[in-house]
């Protein structure tokens, strides 16, 4: 006898499967095997989730009030504006399905949009979410770890997703989520492993993390780990000075040091100790390099491709259209070929032209009206979060979401959603047996899948 206990379960199990296993995953079978496999097991997990799911949605009704969520709205606006802005665009196949290569496009936003549904109606209480965090840190950690074992050090780490600015982003939700197992949110981690446990291996993981970014060396991440840290700094001083003293004396050593540090190479950039370490020089060579005059160049072409097209764009992910449209032969000095502009708020802008921006814009208020509500309520939490979608959002103005971006964002938008999602006791959903057009409805997804 299957009841929605055992329908749950499935589906936790599947979203479970996401967060541990497709980091991780790489057939070298594959073309591109790094995104491809990626994206194929993210499918097939999704789908096998919806078998449990749907039938999930019907026993339990107290489900759909999710919907009344603005993050859930939120993100369904921002998913209608980019079907819109794809079927006004100039290659609808492109849009929906994208190249192997990147493995995204409107199909694959489809699915993480699936996967955040699922996960707010399954995840209902702070263990399902406590869980959820650790599997997705324990996969960061596996993903370093395999790439050390490789031997990618000591060049720029890639780690299991095949360029480096993926990794980093990767981890830069991971040090987020590490910081939030020191929160009494998540309290019933130190009764199961012990308070001393939890802070020797969190702490230590978050440096590791740290460390690991670092080895990407990728410049747009150290930007944003540093905002990161610096709008927790912040928050810190303002708002957490009475409670957490020692951490904000330390933060602001930290701080001051970091400061000193980067005014010294940035005036002394052609130094003999700036020039023998690799990545400080990477660092202090930033502004004069051919990559970021590229970017700069694929910027200006963004903006000529909005004002070309500024109420819905040229469509989603055919940029390359208009990169090639106002192509400018100083680009490809290091990447061949442009096919987006290394901005993901000129991506959308050009790409969905106004509708999408403006869907876009709304999807970010929501988010910050909610960092303000958990922030009001439990502090730390709420400083946390905030420094973590800070530091999103600083790489993001020099990158591009990703499958790598999108696993830590949607898991993180699930998270904020925690305190509103409904709490039904274990034994009502014990009784909630499964009737006939369930069981058939269960059965045809199946076949389907």
């Amino acid at each position: 006898m299957i009841t929605a206990k055992h329908l749950e379960n499935w589906v936790k199990t599947m979203l479970y499967a996401v967060l541990f296993v497709t980091p991780l995953l790489a057939f070298s079978s594959l073309y591109f095997p790094y995104t491809t496999s990626k994206a194929y097991a993210l499918r097939v997990l999704v789908e096998l989730g919806l078998i449990g799911w749907i039938p999930l949605l019907l026993i339990r009704k107290e489900i759909r009030s999710l919907l009344k969520n603005p993050i859930v709205w939120g993100i369904l606006i921002f998913l209608l504006a980019l079907i819109i802005t794809s079927l006004t665009g100039v290659d609808l196949v492109h849009s929906l399905f994208n190249r192997l290569e990147r493995s995204d496009g409107v199909l694959q936003f489809g699915f993480w949009a699936l996967f955040f549904l699922m996960a707010v109606s399954v995840f209902r209480t702070r263990r399902d979410w406590g869980i959820a965090l650790l599997l997705y840190v324990a996969a960061a950690l596996a993903s370093v770890i395999i790439g050390i074992f490789q031997g990618q050090v000591p060049l720029r780490l890639p780690g299991t997703f095949g360029n480096p600015s993926f990794q980093g982003i990767f981890l830069l939700f991971a040090i987020g989520f590490a910081a939030l197992f020191f929160t009494e949110r998540f309290s019933f981690l130190r009764d199961i492993f012990g308070r001393k446990t939890v802070v020797w291996l969190g702490g230590g993981t978050i440096v590791f993390f740290v460390a690991a970014i670092i080895l990407t060396q990728t410049r747009g991440l150290y930007l944003g780990l540093i905002a990161g840290f610096v709008m927790f700094t912040a928050l810190a001083n303002f708002f957490l000075r009475n409670q957490f003293r020692v951490l904000i004396r330390a933060l602001n050593t930290l701080l001051i040091v970091l400061v000193i540090f980067f005014a010294l190479i940035f005036s002394f950039p052609d130094s003999s100790l700036v020039t023998k370490y690799g990545i400080v020089r990477r660092i202090a060579h930033a502004p004069q390099t051919e990559s970021v005059m590229e970017r700069l160049i694929e910027w200006k072409i963004a903006l000529k491709g909005f004002v070309e097209k500024p109420l819905v764009g040229w469509g989603s992910e055919n940029f390359i259209v208009v990169s090639n449209k106002y192509y400018d032969y100083r680009v490809g000095l290091i990447d061949q070929w442009f096919d987006r502009p290394h901005n993901q708020f000129l991506q959308i802008l050009s790409e969905g032209g106004i509708l999408l921006f403006g869907t876009y814009v709304f999807l970010l208020w929501v988010v910050f009206s909610r960092l303000v509500k958990i922030f009001k309520k439990e502090r730390l939490v709420g400083a946390i979060a905030t420094a973590t979608f800070a530091g999103y959002l600083t790489q993001n103005a020099f990158l591009f979401d990703v499958f790598a971006s999108y696993i830590g964002l949607f898991t993180f938008l699930g998270f904020l959603c925690l305190e509103e999602q409904s709490r039904d006791s274990s034994n009502n959903l014990e009784k909630r047996v499964l009737a006939g057009r369930e069981y058939v409805l269960a059965g045809l997804l199946a076949v389907i899948m």
